[in-house]
């Protein structure tokens, strides 16, 4: 039976409305808060080096894959009024329209990015795009080309897309699990020149709070016995590892974490990169 992405999440999501529903299924709480909070610092550090206005009133905001909400939230705190969010579970389109059913500055659609749907509910010159831990969900290659035509289809000359992926310097893609594959940085560079869009940051989300897929030789060897033997065993779902020491461990993780994603060195797992429409 062929994946079907769709459904895929709308079961998902309604097993797990929350960071585990959006996140990594099957760890603790606690990882997850500890996972998103160094997608925000992430997200803060690129952000401060980007010349966009983020509280300016004609900045129009795109999330796709919004989920349960938590770059929408994120960019509201930040003075974005205008936001469409866009999901391909129905589940998710619905529990985001409960949720801000106050707001008259946001819109919700239900689509596929890659599909034809998204052209026709989304409309185009937006200042801001982000798909974060989106696109390597698209396991078919030509969705994935279709997604990133339609991101740039919608995005106004000057305007920014925030997306998150392995990004290795490896020429080969990784597909680890039916809902995720890994593409290497060359797949992204081939298809964002096709559109006009120019990579002008990138950075390290992770090196030490996730599976560090792309590292290599002994270091590689040595993080991955850290992660899958310690950091997973700590923060399944299943193990028996009081809060408040997840939190401990994780709290000293996430500090030394934070220090060595300011090296290119040490960019072994998830990265953050921001492309521009050009002008």
């Amino acid at each position: 039976m062929s994946f079907d992405p769709r459904q895929y999440w709308e079961e998902r999501l309604q097993r797990h409305c929350d960071l585990e529903g959006v996140g990594c299924e099957g760890r603790s709480v606690t990882l997850n808060q500890f996972l998103y909070r160094a997608k925000t610092r992430t997200m803060n550090r690129a952000l401060s080096r980007l010349p966009l206005a983020l509280a300016s009133s004609n900045l129009r905001t795109l999330d796709i894959g919004a989920g349960t909400g938590f770059w929408i939230d994120y960019f509201l705190a930040k003075g974005i009024k205008s936001i469409t969010a866009v999901d391909i579970a129905p589940a998710a389109v619905k529990s985001l329209k409960e949720k801000y059913c106050s707001s008259e500055t946001m819109n919700f659609v239900c689509a596929d990015v890659g599909g034809d749907e998204f052209s026709e509910g989304v409309r185009p010159m937006l200042g801001l795009v982000i798909a974060m831990d989106i696109l390597y969900h698209i396991i078919d290659n030509e969705k994935f080309c279709a997604a990133i035509r339609n991101i740039a289809r919608v995005l106004e000359p000057g305007g920014y897309l925030f997306l998150t992926d392995i990004l290795s310097s490896s020429k080969e893609a990784m597909s680890p699990q039916q809902h995720v594959h890994w593409r290497p940085l060359t797949a992204y560079k081939r298809e964002l020149e096709k559109n006009s869009l120019d990579i002008v940051y990138l950075a390290p989300v992770y090196t030490l709070l996730q599976s560090p897929v792309d590292a290599n030789g002994i270091f590689a060897r040595l993080l991955n016995l850290f992660y899958y033997q310690i950091t997973c065993r700590l923060t399944s779902k299943t193990a028996s590892t009081p809060v408040i020491v997840q939190k401990a461990y994780l709290g000293a993780l996430y500090s030394l974490d934070s220090l060595m994603t300011f090296s290119p060195r040490f960019a072994v797992s998830v990265k953050l990169l921001v492309a521009q429409k050009q002008t």
